[in-house]
């Protein structure tokens, strides 16, 4: 989680993200909540529940720091998250019905986003994605909706020297660190 990779500059870091001319108006953070109780052996469920617990932990740490989030679920593998898209695509155009935003900054790379963004869109926000650049698994179609997005290597990387400068961290060859135009 980026949470704890940034811990106790979260907000400060989706500040640099957004650019300075820019205010941030709220920030929702979306996850998938762990069963404590998964798992067949007693090894798996001691497993569950170690996750459990540090969840609970980032989630006040959340809190403490102003920031909401939505929980949806796990299927019974453990491993696949469920109902996290149709929470952000609710939140994207309620929100956006309710003029709290012009411009959206997605951090996600599900296809089925798609609709939404489009709608959002519709209703006269922008919409940026943002890129995790080592993350192969996002959605070209949504890149295409969205219009404008931009990968992030850079930044997490400037974050990780200030927070942690005994780490030698060296950044992507190939993010040129631009916003791109679709």
């Amino acid at each position: 989680m980026l949470g704890h990779t940034i811990f106790g500059s979260y907000l400060e870091f989706l500040e640099r993200i957004i650019g300075k001319n820019q205010t941030l108006a709220e920030v929702i953070y979306y996850i998938g909540r762990i069963n404590p109780n998964t798992g067949l052996t007693k090894e798996a469920k001691s497993k569950s529940r170690e996750l459990y617990e540090k969840q609970e932990k980032f989630l006040k740490w959340l809190s403490k720091c102003g920031i909401s989030y939505k929980l949806g679920y796990f299927q019974k593998d453990g491993r696949t998250e469920k109902g996290i898209d149709v929470k952000i695509a609710v939140d994207m155009i309620r929100l956006a019905y309710e003029d709290k935003y012009d411009a959206a900054f997605l951090i996600s790379g599900d296809g089925d986003l798609v609709d939404a963004v489009n709608l959002v869109k519709v209703l006269g926000k922008k919409v940026y994605n943002v890129i995790f650049y080592k993350d192969k698994s996002f959605s070209y179609r949504l890149r295409q909706a969205c219009g404008k997005y931009f990968y992030i290597d850079k930044q997490i990387n400037d974050f990780a020297k200030l927070l942690l400068p005994h780490q030698k961290i060296q950044p992507n060859p190939n993010n040129n660190d631009r916003e791109k135009h679709v």
